[in-house]
Order: C-alpha cells, then sequence, then structure tokens
C-alpha cells in the first residue's frame, strides 16, 4: 500500500488555454519532488495516478524520474498523438502539417508583431454529431 497522496492542480478550474506536455511532465515530477518533503510520506513508496491526459504525463515521468516507484493510469491518453493523429489515431502524421506551420507562423506572429495570442480549440465548444464521443 502506497502513502496518503497530494492532490496537485487545484487551480480554481479557470481555463488556461494552455496545453505543453513538457510543463505538464514537469508538474508530475513537481509534485513527487513536493510529496518528498512531507513527513508521512516514505520515499522509497511514492507512486503517481495519472487520468486521461495526466495518465499520458505520469508514464512519461515515471520512465524519467526513478523515484516513482507505482504507476497507475485510468483512461490513458497520449495527447500528443492526439494532437498529430487526430482523436481516432487515424491520421498520418503529416496531417499535423499544417496545424504546426499555422502555430509556426502564430508563434512568430506573437513574438515580433505583438499580435494577440489565438487558441487551437482541442474540444468544440458546442459538440455536435460529428464530436468523437
Amino acid at each position: 500500500m502506497l502513502d496518503a497522496g497530494v492532490v496537485v492542480g487545484a487551480d480554481g478550474g479557470e481555463p488556461h488555454h494552455l496545453e505543453d506536455p513538457y510543463a505538464r511532465v514537469d508538474d508530475v515530477r513537481a509534485a513527487v519532488d513536493f510529496m518528498q518533503t512531507l513527513d508521512f510520506v516514505d520515499p522509497e513508496r511514492t507512486g503517481t495516478l495519472g487520468i486521461c491526459a495526466g495518465a499520458g504525463y505520469s508514464v512519461n515521468a515515471a520512465m524519467t524520474d526513478y523515484r516513482i516507484k507505482a504507476l497507475t493510469t485510468v483512461s490513458a491518453v497520449n495527447i500528443g498523438t492526439n494532437f498529430r493523429r487526430g482523436w481516432y489515431g487515424t491520421d498520418s502524421d503529416a496531417a499535423a502539417v499544417p496545424t504546426l506551420k499555422a502555430v509556426a507562423q502564430q508563434r512568430t506572429a506573437e513574438a515580433s508583431q505583438g499580435a494577440e495570442p489565438t487558441h487551437l480549440p482541442y474540444v468544440p465548444a458546442e459538440p455536435d454529431e460529428n464530436t468523437p464521443p
């Protein structure tokens, strides 16, 4: 049995409109950093529970952070693959190229021209009959 867990990510539920997988993996590592400072946590029995995209981040963190001794996932999603290959994973990697080009142009516009950030919706604001379950 693992020691009592620590809930991370209680940010009040406000959308930040940012998905940065590298930062999310680092968030898991930071949670482990914090757990290691707690007197009631056995540092040799630290584990993670990742749900949905958090499962993918937890897997990645566990591959490189040997302090994580146990890993559990629920409805694991690799969000990077979803972005590249579509919700069902059937698109070719090349299908992501137009989006990657648009992102590169947007970043340049923000950096050099002060353009306002834009958002790429991962989930539609209004689901319809074409929305994946």
